[in-house]
C-alpha cells in the first residue's frame, strides 16, 4: 500500500476519534444538564410539597379552630335555651334577677355582676342581686336614673360599652362622669326593657376581653330577662286582679277566706292566736236609696281607706260581700282585736261621709262581730258563723257596736 494511503488512513482514523471523542463529551455535558435539571426539579417538588403541607396544617388548625368554635356556641345555644326555659317557668322576681346574674356571671367570665331594679317611682334603680359586689358597698345602695354609667344606661335603654359612653356628646359626660363610676367595676351594661318598660340594669365588670360573642350573649340575657319580667309583671296583674274587689281594691270574698284558712291553720301549728272581724256599714241600704248607687259606691270606697289606714302592715282586709267587710288579724290575741275593732268603729263614726245625714242618727257608723282561734272556733266555717253571729247580735244591740263571739247570744229575727 502506498504512503500516501496509509497516511490518509491515519488522518482519517484520527478525525474520527476526535469525532467521537467530542460526542462522549457532548452526551456527558448534556447528562450533566439533564442531571441538573432532574435536580431542580426535585428540590421543587419537595419545596411545593412542603408548601403543601403548611397549608394542609393550616386548613387543618382553621378546621379544627372552626369546630371547637361551633362546639362552643352549640354549648351556649343550650345554656341559652336552658335559661330561656328556667325564666319562662318563673314568675317570682327575686328568682328570675338572681337567675339573670347567676347566668351572665357563668357566661361572660365575668369577676363582677350586679343586676339594679327600678323603683316603683322610676327615678331610682335599687340593687336587686349580684355577684362579686364590691365591699363597702351597702344593699340599700340606690343609683338615681341618668347618673353613672349603670344610671344613663337606665336613661339611654341602650347596651353601653365604656367605648360607648366616651362617645356621647360633651353633654351627656356631664351625667356619666359620676363617684358611682368608681365605686363598680363596668365593662358594659345591659338594659332590661321590654317595649316602652325598663325593668332595670345589669352591670358586667372584670372580663378578660369583651369580644363580640359575649357582648351578644350579654345583650341575648338583657332579652330574655326583660321577657320574663314582663310575664312575671302580668301574671302577678291578672293574681291580683282575681284576688281583690273591683270597686274598692281590697281581697275578694274568697282570697279573704283563703288568708283566714291559712292563719287559722298557722295559729294551731304554732299555738298563737288569731282574729277575725266581721263589719257591717248600718242603714248602708237605706243610704243608697236616698242617694244613690254612685254615692254608695264612693261611701264603700271611702270606707275601704278608711280600714287600711286604721290596720297594721301585718292584717288582711277584704270586702266580704255588699256593705259588708273583713279583717284577719294574725297573732292577735283577743283583747287587742276588740281594741283595734273599737278603734275602727269610733273612726267609722267620726268619719265625715257625704250624704250621711239621710241615715237615722245623721251619721255612718257601722257594726263589729269579733271571733278568735282557738278559743272561739277551729276552722273557717265556725270562725265566720261565730263572728257573724257576734255580728248580728250587735245589730240587735241599736248598731254602732262591737260585740265578741264569746258574748254573743243567738241571732234573733
Amino acid at each position: 500500500m502506498a504512503p500516501e494511503l496509509n497516511y490518509a488512513l491515519l488522518a482519517a482514523a484520527g478525525l474520527l476519534a476526535v469525532f467521537f471523542l467530542l460526542l462522549a463529551l457532548n452526551a456527558r455535558t448534556r447528562v450533566r444538564g439533564v442531571e441538573q435539571e432532574l435536580l431542580m426539579l426535585s428540590k421543587r417538588i419537595e419545596r411545593q410539597k412542603g408548601e403543601h403541607r403548611k397549608e394542609v396544617a393550616a386548613t387543618q388548625r382553621n378546621i379544627e379552630t372552626l369546630a371547637r368554635e361551633i362546639d362552643t356556641r352549640r354549648r351556649l345555644f343550650v345554656i341559652l335555651l336552658d335559661l330561656a326555659k328556667e325564666l319562662g317557668a318563673s314568675t317570682d322576681r327575686a328568682d328570675i334577677y338572681a337567675l339573670l346574674v347567676r347566668s351572665a356571671h357563668r357566661l361572660a367570665e365575668a369577676q363582677e355582676v350586679e343586676l339594679f331594679q327600678t323603683r316603683p317611682a322610676r327615678t331610682e334603680l335599687s340593687l336587686a342581686a349580684h355577684i362579686g359586689l364590691p365591699s363597702g358597698i351597702p344593699p340599700d345602695v340606690a343609683i338615681p336614673i341618668g347618673e353613672g354609667y349603670i344610671g344613663y344606661t337606665a336613661q339611654k335603654r341602650l347596651p353601653m360599652t365604656i367605648a360607648d359612653f366616651r362617645m356621647e356628646s360633651n353633654l351627656a359626660q356631664r351625667e356619666i362622669e359620676s363617684p358611682w363610676n368608681q365605686r363598680f367595676r363596668t365593662d358594659i351594661c345591659i338594659p332590661l326593657t321590654y317595649r316602652d318598660r325598663i325593668f332595670g340594669v345589669i352591670n358586667v365588670g372584670g372580663l378578660a376581653e369583651l369580644s363580640d360573642d359575649v357582648k351578644s350573649i350579654l345583650v341575648m340575657i338583657g332579652s330574655l330577662g326583660a321577657m320574663a319580667l314582663e310575664n312575671s309583671r302580668l301574671f302577678h296583674e291578672i293574681q291580683a286582679a282575681s284576688e281583690t274587689d273591683d270597686l274598692t281594691r281590697l281581697l275578694n270574698r274568697r282570697s279573704a277566706l283563703d288568708v283566714l284558712r291559712r292563719e287559722i291553720e298557722r295559729s294551731l301549728r304554732y299555738d298563737r292566736a288569731s282574729c277575725l272581724i266581721i263589719l257591717d256599714i248600718d242603714h248602708f241600704r237605706q243610704y243608697n236609696e236616698v242617694n244613690g248607687r254612685p254615692s254608695g259606691d264612693d261611701v264603700l270606697r271611702q270606707f275601704a281607706v278608711l280600714l287600711r289606714d286604721q290596720l297594721r302592715n301585718t292584717d288582711y282586709v277584704g270586702r266580704y260581700g255588699g256593705e259588708e267587710f273583713i279583717v284577719v288579724l294574725p297573732e292577735t290575741e283577743k283583747e287587742i282585736a276588740a281594741r283595734l275593732a273599737e278603734r275602727i268603729r269610733q273612726a267609722v263614726q267620726d268619719e265625715p261621709f257625704s250624704g250621711e245625714s239621710s241615715v237615722p242618727g245623721g251619721c255612718l257608723t257601722v257594726s263589729i262581730g269579733l271571733a278568735a282561734c282557738p278559743v272561739d272556733a277551729v276552722d273557717v266555717e265556725r270562725m265566720v258563723s261565730m263572728a257573724e253571729r257576734a255580728l248580728y247580735q250587735a245589730k240587735h244591740e241599736g248598731r254602732n257596736r262591737v260585740v265578741i263571739a264569746s258574748r254573743a247570744e243567738a241571732p234573733t229575727t
